[in-house]
Parts: C-alpha cells; sequence; structure tokens
C-alpha cells in the first residue's frame, strides 16, 4: 500500500514487483489485486462526518510510515493504566494497561517508544490514523466481523498501539498547528483494516475496525508521559 497511488485502479505492475522483491514465490498477483481494490474501495463510514474511500484521497494528504517516538523513562503500563482510571474508571483500555505486564528492565533502558504509523491522512478537516492488518485471524470470515474485531484487537495489543499512534498523532499536529489545531474538531479517529475479511465481506464492515478516544484520555496520556519525562 505504500507503493500505491490510491486514486487508480490498476496496480499489477507494482504488485508484481513487490511479489518478486519480497520473493513470495506462491502469491497469487491476481487475489492480491482483488485485496488491494477492496480495500481502497471499501466505504469507511465509522467516524463522524461524511463516509469516504480511501481511493478518494490526495496523495498530498498522506503520509506512509510515519516515524515517531515517545519518551518513556521509567514507563509502566500499570501506573498509565491506574491514572487513566482516574479521568474514566469505565475506560476498557486503562483497564487492558492495569492489567498487562510491565517491560523488562533492558526494554525500559531504551527509554523511547518507536514506531511507524502505516499510514496518516487527512480528509477535509480531519485526521486519521490507518494501519494495514493481514491476520488470518481463524481463517473464517464470520472472525472478522465488526463486533469480534475489538477483541482480537486486544489480544494481539493492537489497542496499545494504537493509542500511542494517537497521542505521537496529537502531539505533532499541536505542535505543528498550534491554535488551528482542536483534537475534538480535527482528529477523526482510527481504522484498522483487515485485509483479508474486506476481500469478500459478508456484511459491508467486515475487517474495519474504528475507535476515537475521548480528548480527555489522550491529554490524560500526554501528560503522564511527559510528567515521566520531566521527573
Amino acid at each position: 500500500f505504500e507503493n500505491i497511488d490510491f486514486s487508480k485502479n490498476e496496480h499489477k505492475e507494482i504488485i508484481e514487483t513487490q511479489i518478486k522483491k519480497h520473493g513470495i514465490k506462491n502469491a497469487d498477483p491476481v487475489v492480491a489485486h482483488e485485496i488491494i481494490s477492496a480495500t481502497l474501495n471499501v466505504q469507511l463510514n465509522k467516524h463522524r462526518g461524511p463516509p469516504f474511500t480511501l481511493s478518494e484521497l490526495d496523495q498530498q494528504d498522506i503520509i506512509a510510515e510515519m516515524e515517531f517516538h515517545i519518551h518513556t523513562p521509567d514507563f509502566s503500563f500499570r501506573e498509565l493504566g491506574k491514572h487513566l482510571l482516574e479521568v474514566d474508571s469505565l475506560c476498557a483500555f486503562a483497564s487492558y494497561l492495569e492489567k498487562k505486564n510491565d517491560l523488562d528492565p533492558i526494554q525500559l533502558d531504551q527509554q523511547f517508544l518507536k514506531g511507524f504509523i502505516d499510514l496518516t491522512f487527512k480528509k477535509g478537516n480531519q485526521f486519521f490514523v490507518l494501519d494495514w492488518k493481514s491476520n488470518m485471524l481463524t481463517a473464517q470470515q464470520n472472525a472478522f466481523k465488526s463486533k469480534f474485531l475489538p477483541n482480537a484487537m486486544a489480544t494481539a495489543d493492537y489497542n496499545l498501539q494504537y493509542h500511542l499512534y494517537i497521542l505521537a498523532l496529537h502531539r505533532f499536529l499541536k505542535n505543528t498547528l498550534q491554535a488551528n489545531y482542536s483534537y475534538s474538531k480535527n482528529f477523526g479517529g482510527v481504522y484498522y483494516l483487515f485485509l483479508r475479511g474486506i476481500h469478500r465481506p459478508i456484511e459491508p464492515d467486515d475487517g474495519i475496525f474504528f475507535d476515537c478516544p475521548k480528548e480527555s484520555l489522550i491529554e490524560a496520556m500526554d501528560h503522564f508521559l511527559t510528567f515521566k519525562s520531566h521527573s
């Protein structure tokens, strides 16, 4: 996806080049093209505002593989979870963090959480985070039903991943747009697209996970990690 123009319908040459580059001998380029086309043309409508497809995006409004670093000295998932529960006692993400084992000492010594966001894009006046997932899950189409995806996300720790992505983008937009940025107005949410579920869906939203955490939660994460960075 990072090598293609979303607005085009034909991706055969790029698909064949990438299959060869990565040495995927048994790949079927026809199926690969079907998956890409289905993903680019599926309607994304779980956010507030008008629905859209990725094929409608302007290339100038897309950033692939945006790198981020979050300073996390003396970091503890459990401490963060307790802090977030003070903000929202019913927050499932906070409860998950409170029960999660902390990083080992070697990881803690690294001082930073580093990552790459698959896709960051702007649509209208809203900014979004998006991640592509090729997971098989149970290899049954029913496993990709929208109602089952939150559990799949939590099991794979993707809920932690996307909260960090959102925090990184939130900080970036606050610093670059300053007074012209507001989380409530300008952050659209996060989409995780499970490609195999979108390929041949039973329901229109098969394989599509969406969330837009409360601003208070992201601000609480920001405050906690900023405090840790300066303590």
